[in-house]
């Protein structure tokens, strides 16, 4: 029992989050900015659909392409010009694969009404018109699968290979730093044996009271010093590539995650639309039992308050998806690009 109200606890912390993620301001605002897209007729007419898709991403995708084709990064990492390229364009897709579900969304919400009609003429008349009932309750919202598995295989690889990158990097910073230890070590050592021969060259001689001091000078932090400004133990550009490297990986995966729970609720919307056509395809069977067609009309209508429901909550994901993918893409952006 404790351990059922531990994850109901859960499940109300990330239902409560999610709302507030929702109300937030910007959020709100880019919402508002999506309802006017998708009600927006010229949407379904237009004969340059991607363009308007386009509209709802940003940066837009040529400002981004242009900046990073003007980047000049080090042949030593000329691979993450390439994993920025692949980390932009994938939620290019991502951002149009949304905006095209919402379109799909639109045209749901068209039927809908169509749908209710035809259902009431049913109950009222007893005509049969289960066959274009089936037809507009066909599933226009659901798109391809592999459309999804492409999009989250992208992001997936994109994730593997951010993660690669970052830990070399971080290898590579430690390194560096055991370097710095080491060589202080070696040199605080040589500097104390220096001394110390100094010293007892002192004891013998007067020349040595007299070089005996050059060589005390040269105590470790000095040294530190002198090693921290060579070119191959400075890590400064490290730490930031890291960070930057930190910054795409997460958004990288979240954006993952946001297209694994919209694939799952696009999945099971369409396995209710396909449970629906079923019972339409055995009540077009038996069309002459007037009590069956009935019930078959009674069960559509319940069933359909419950998809109903399911396609606002997609909704709200898909539009939550698209402000989370144009706010991945700005901070990506200002980590690359800082002003």
């Amino acid at each position: 029992q404790d351990k059922q109200q531990t994850i109901d606890h859960k499940s109300f912390n990330v239902n409560e989050e999610y709302i507030n993620t929702l109300r937030t301001q910007s959020n709100a605002e880019f919402f508002a900015k999506t309802h006017l897209f998708i009600s927006d007729p010229s949407i379904h007419t237009s004969s340059k659909p991607d363009l308007i898709i386009g509209a709802l991403l940003e940066p837009e995708q040529d400002a981004i392409s242009s900046t990073l084709e003007s980047l000049i990064f080090p042949s030593a990492i000329s691979d993450l010009k390439l994993l920025l390229t692949s980390y932009f364009d994938t939620s290019a897709e991502a951002s149009n694969f949304c905006a095209q579900l919402l379109r799909n969304i639109n045209k749901y919400h068209s039927n809908h009404r169509s749908i209710e009609e035809a259902l009431e003429r049913i109950s009222k008349s007893k005509s049969l018109e289960l066959d274009s009932i089936a037809l507009l309750a066909n599933p226009v919202l659901n798109p391809n699968q592999a459309d999804f598995k492409l999009i989250q295989d992208q992001y997936s690889s994109i994730l593997r290979r951010l993660k690669s990158r970052r830990k070399k990097v971080a290898t590579r910073i430690k390194l560096i730093k055991c370097m710095k230890k080491l060589l202080g070590f070696c040199f605080t050592l040589a500097c104390g044996l220096v001394a110390l021969v100094g010293t007892g060259i002192a004891l013998h001689s007067l020349s040595g009271l007299l070089i005996a001091p050059l060589f005390f000078p040269l105590n470790s932090v000095h040294l530190k010093k002198k090693i921290s400004n060579l070119k191959y133990f400075k890590t400064e550009f490290l730490r930031k590539m890291w960070e930057q490297l930190d910054v795409v990986a997460k958004e990288t995966y979240i954006l993952h995650r946001d297209f694994d729970t919209l694939s799952r609720l696009v999945a099971r919307i369409h396995n209710e639309f396909e449970h629906n056509n079923m019972i339409i395809r055995d009540c077009m069977e038996r069309k002459d039992d007037k009590c069956h067609v009935q019930g078959v009309v009674k069960e559509i209508k319940n069933s359909r308050c419950g998809i109903i429901r399911k396609v606002e909550e997609l909704k709200e994901h898909v539009c939550l998806c698209l402000a989370t993918i144009n706010r991945a893409r700005l901070l990506v952006m200002k980590e690359i690009f800082p002003p």
